[in-house]
């Protein structure tokens, strides 16, 4: 795997900015306060999408990837929660392998509809206890 050094920087630079001697704003934000941000940059990665304005892309990800540090910085520090963003990329990595038996396991696929509706069988096996 190759080495990540601007994505470990910035992880490094939001446990400063929550740090004791970072910034206060920064410290006082629960996962409630920070709702709003991580919609209103999702919203402007879709826009930059939708334009095809790759520099605004590039841009609006790292806005995203950052609301998401920022959550995962929260719940570091909140034993009733216990995880960071290595224990959030764990989760997701387990997940898109377990969802890509046709990549990580035996399963043999045709088609693009085969992988989607795999896809969606995992998933509701999954998610079966959930209404939404």
């Amino acid at each position: 795997m190759s080495n990540y050094p601007h994505l470990e920087r910035l992880v490094e630079t939001m446990v400063i900015l929550r740090g004791t001697d970072g910034c206060a704003w920064d410290r006082e934000q629960d996962h409630h306060t920070l709702v709003a941000y991580l919609i209103e940059e999702v919203h402007e990665l879709v826009d930059a999408i939708e334009s095809g304005d790759v520099e605004g892309m590039k841009e609006e990800l790292g806005d995203v990837l950052y609301q998401l540090l920022f959550h995962a910085d929260i719940a570091r520090e909140h034993p009733d929660e216990g995880f960071d963003i290595d224990a959030v990329a764990a989760v997701a990595d387990e997940k898109m392998r377990r969802r890509h038996p046709h990549v990580f396991g035996d399963v043999e696929v045709d088609n693009v509809e085969q992988i989607r509706d795999n896809w969606a069988a995992i998933k509701a096996e999954e998610k079966s206890e959930r209404t939404s």
